[in-house]
């Protein structure tokens, strides 16, 4: 079946090209018909993926939308109707948001990626370059989430041209680095899962497909990551010896000592995130290092892929190599401390 007319909604496949046309006034409710006539659209677009290229949606009637409703109206009904009606609603609303979740409609996964304060042209260009790998993922249910941090500049318009060109979200914060970059976007995100993605690095089309399915197998693992390739500003390889990072995970003690968890990017729940866990907003580097070892603390480990999934752009003047590595040894001390401070129970004391 390449067509289909209903009641709510008609689409038709043509040309490698799916048209969904809808045909009632739009709201803010989906009701039992149009919730049926979806769940036949999603049976039969799995069916037509090797056939369709692109999806069309639009509605066939010239009408406003409506964004509320009357409560007091709702709550009226809600008190008239049966408990068996009632059950059947709730049930009809379970059902259509994975009807939505079908349709590729809600996304499962968020890759946040912090935008530096300002933006030069090469900045602008590798964020770009990050945006298209993180949509070119295999994997489809994917939101696009980047953290401007806090600047205004002439230059910055940069990144308003590329969510004109990408279907991103573009949120914007006071200045406050890279950590509560990384917090900020995670909060927002839809997803129950979330990558971050420094800005100027490159995922593989399969990264996200590979680490689910890694963490599908062993669903008590706190992250998934990958080797790495260095590239250069131009996108080129580096030569042997300088290939890349092949990080082990955190589960040994050499994480208090040495980076060797990953890089920071990295696949995780974001219930990790809504219980606590979190970038430090203090540290002017190393936040990814922080952050592992604190896993470490609580018994919560990480998988590394042995394969290269992301290319890590090396730049001269990189937040890494310009603040992390020269002062590696103090912010390495200042891990430590933060360690302690965070294992020590408090009390008060009772008069």
């Amino acid at each position: 079946m390449n067509q289909f007319k209903g009641q709510t909604l008609s689409w038709e496949l043509k040309n490698g090209v799916v048209e969904l046309a809808l045909h009632r006034e739009p709201c803010n409710e989906i009701g039992s018909s149009t919730l049926a006539e979806l769940e036949t659209f999603a049976t039969a677009l799995e069916r037509l993926q090797g056939q369709a290229h692109a999806l069309i949606l639009h509605s066939t009637l010239k009408c406003g939308f409506c964004a509320g409703a009357d409560l007091r109206e709702l709550y009226q009904r809600a008190q008239a109707m049966e408990k068996q009606a009632a059950a059947r609603g709730v049930r009809e609303s379970a059902a259509m948001g994975e009807t939505l979740a079908d349709l590729g409609l809600m996304p499962d996964l968020a890759l946040v990626s912090p935008a530096a304060r300002t933006l030069e042209t090469w900045a602008a260009a590798h964020l770009e370059e990050a945006v298209i790998s993180a949509l070119a993922q295999t994997h489809p249910l994917i939101e696009v989430i980047v953290v401007n941090d806090g600047s205004a500049l002439e230059a910055d318009w940069a990144l308003a041209e590329i969510a004109s060109r990408h279907p991103i979200t573009v949120l914007t914060q006071v200045n406050r680095g890279l950590g509560a970059a990384r917090n900020f976007g995670i909060s927002q995100c839809r997803g129950s899962f979330v990558v971050p993605l420094d800005a100027d690095d490159i995922l593989e089309p399969t990264f996200v497909e590979r680490a689910l399915e890694a963490l599908r197998l062993d669903p008590s693992a706190a992250y998934v990551t990958s080797w790495s390739r260095y590239i250069d500003e131009d996108g080129s390889p580096l030569a042997a010896p300088h290939v890349g990072y092949q990080p082990l995970g955190n589960a040994a003690a050499e994480v208090l000592r040495n980076n060797v968890a990953g890089s920071a990017v990295a696949l995780m729940s974001s219930e990790l995130f809504d219980r606590g866990l979190a970038y430090s907003e203090e540290l002017t580097s190393y936040e990814d290092w922080q952050l592992y070892q604190r896993l470490h603390d609580i018994g919560r480990y990480g998988l590394v892929i042995p394969e290269r999934l992301l290319r890590y752009r090396v730049r001269p003047e990189s937040m890494s190599r310009a603040i992390g590595l020269p002062l590696v040894g103090r912010l390495a001390g200042e891990l430590q401390a933060r360690r302690r401070e965070a294992s020590i129970r408090w009390t008060s004391r009772r008069d």
